[in-house]
């Protein structure tokens, strides 16, 4: 986020619900045995409905809290595709265990926002392969 934040001088779009969890980054790094500098980052704050445009395309932002409270995923609807995060992931859904993350609320933002889109749409997660949301509304375990 550092290197991003200084190597393109643009500031870090995040929904305000996670402020808290940048703002512990150092604990939480102690906690899982990495040292983790202290993060100097320009914040603009992103919502549910907002819309960021990037080399022309649109991008609509959804608020879908469960993983972290400001989980956010990117959805480029002119091309069919979203950036999820650690969100929904193939197979599978971001961790719920970690500080201030709840199952039931990940998995209902999943069914009411994500699931409603087009089945051919593209998602790209955080880690692992791409997959789509037909796929995932017929085969991910947790969405059953």
């Amino acid at each position: 986020l550092q290197w991003a934040f200084d190597k393109f001088n643009i500031p870090v779009n995040m929904h305000q619900e996670d402020q808290e969890v940048l703002d512990m980054l150092q604990a939480s790094g102690i906690r899982f045995g990495m040292q983790i500098d202290p993060v100097k980052v320009d914040v603009e704050y992103i919502k549910e409905g907002d819309e960021l445009e990037l080399d022309g395309e649109k991008f609509k932002i959804y608020h879908v809290p469960g993983h972290s409270p400001g989980s956010v995923v990117y959805h480029n609807e002119n091309q069919k595709f979203m950036i999820s995060g650690d969100v929904l992931f193939e197979g599978s859904i971001g961790r719920t265990d970690l500080y201030k993350g709840n199952y039931d609320q990940l998995i209902d933002g999943i069914k009411t926002k994500l699931f409603i889109l087009d089945n051919d749409t593209q998602v790209f997660s955080g880690h692992g392969n791409p997959t789509s949301i037909g796929f995932e509304k017929q085969y991910n375990p947790f969405l059953k």
